[in-house]
């Protein structure tokens, strides 16, 4: 039977208009054993990572495994986990600052190795443009995938303000996270600062984008919790994007809000080719409320939905737009 290009993807079966499809022989990827929730390690790389950790950890993440790693010895005392890598701070090259983060990853390749062994999803936290988190992160990524890991790296860009120079290395460790990660989702700084009240202050975007990063984090630790985590896994494998998330009384109108969100950039959805959309309800959205509310937004994506309950009131929905 032939697949239309919308496919939804519920539990253990795929919706295509009202029928219902055994997932594709493709989705073979099991992120822990039957009977047994994914062991899920949260990793906060430079000063930027470790601030979403922290604030993920104030927000309700268990501690226990989450790992900041940094060559500066205050972002590490600030750190809410007593699990951490010291880097060594070697020398910076003018022009290849990305390679004092990889040096110095590379050198503590044991250290990170025994911390991401066992782990089925490794989630990695990092402000790209720096000279840590930068280099270090594709490595951390690589090693962690070495180690069997299913690797989603939550990463920033920088605002044009911050110069040439930390707009090049950004890009560079994006490329590097793109072959390193099985996916990056990312949150563009200059976006928030356009979305602002005119006049903010630098430091209050840098605190929204501390709280967004946070939530991304708490969005996939749930996704990789579902039932369908598999195909969720499945769908985000080779994914460059976004998240965002929308909250409202009907299903339609969250998804709406999480498509079109202030974090995510203009032209998100356009770009788009799949999404992995998780719902947060008290009961469970039938399919065919499901393909009906996307259907209602017109755009032709791949989608992929988990399901978690919650006991708030209406919908919440956060979607993961990759291309």
């Amino acid at each position: 039977m032939k697949v239309t290009r919308r496919r939804f993807v519920i539990g253990t079966a795929a919706c295509v208009g009202a029928s219902l499809l055994p997932l594709p022989n493709a989705v073979a990827l099991k992120l822990a054993p039957v009977g047994r929730s994914p062991t899920i390690k949260v990793i906060g790389v430079g000063s930027a990572g470790t601030a979403w950790v922290n604030e993920a950890i104030i927000d309700s993440l268990p501690s226990e495994p989450c790992i900041v790693v940094d060559s500066d010895g205050l972002t590490l005392i600030e750190a809410l986990t007593d699990h951490f890598v010291t880097l060594p701070r070697l020398p910076l090259e003018p022009d290849r600052r990305f390679l004092r983060g990889w040096n110095a990853a590379l050198a503590k390749e044991t250290e990170i190795s025994k911390l991401v062994t066992g782990a089925d999803v490794v989630i990695i936290a990092a402000g790209l443009g720096g000279n840590t988190a930068s280099g270090a992160a594709p490595v951390i990524a690589d090693i962690a995938r070495k180690h069997g890991a299913f690797v989603v790296a939550v990463v920033s860009r920088p605002m044009d303000s911050e110069g040439t120079r930390v707009g090049v290395t950004a890009r560079r460790a994006y490329c590097d996270l793109g072959l390193a990660a099985d996916c990056v989702l990312v949150s563009d700084a200059q976006r928030l600062l356009s979305v602002a009240a005119a006049g903010s202050p630098i430091g209050l975007v840098h605190a929204m984008q501390d709280l967004l990063q946070a939530d991304t984090i708490g969005s996939v630790i749930a996704m990789m919790g579902t039932e369908n985590r598999d195909a969720i896994a499945a769908a985000m494998t080779g994914g460059l994007g976004h998240l965002g998330s929308g909250e409202a009384a009907g299903l339609s109108e969250a998804i709406e809000r999480a498509l079109h969100s202030p974090a995510l950039p203009f032209d998100a959805v356009a770009r788009g080719t799949r999404a992995v959309l998780l719902g947060r309800s008290l009961e469970r959205p039938e399919a065919r409320a499901m393909e009906q509310a996307l259907g209602a937004l017109g755009q032709e994506l791949e989608v992929t939905w988990g399901w978690v309950r919650s006991a708030d009131p209406g919908y919440r929905v956060d979607g993961a737009l990759l291309g």
